[in-house]
């Protein structure tokens, strides 16, 4: 790597150059698109994906619940209320 005065006066103009440019660009963009919209409604898609994919892993605990018998709530059983699992053991 070279260490000469020249070359890092030369890098350091083009890394000021790089950050100006990118800070406009971004400023800019902000500017013409709304992104906070944009954002927001990625935000939604997000959440409604998440509830979506929560719902559909409930509904598969569920139906495998009622394929169990005693450890699990079914409908129209009451909940064990001893600690043995199996009944009259």
């Amino acid at each position: 790597m070279n260490f000469k005065s020249e070359n890092l006066q030369e890098k350091f103009n083009e890394n000021d150059k790089l950050i100006h440019t990118l800070d406009n660009e971004i400023f800019s963009l902000k500017k013409e698109k709304n992104l906070e919209l944009k954002l927001k409604v990625a935000n939604k898609t997000y959440k409604m994906n998440y509830i979506g994919y929560e719902n559909e892993i409930l509904k598969y605990i569920l139906n495998e619940r009622k394929n169990l018998k005693y450890i699990t709530p079914v409908a129209g059983k009451p909940l064990p209320t001893k600690p043995s699992l199996i009944p009259n053991a």
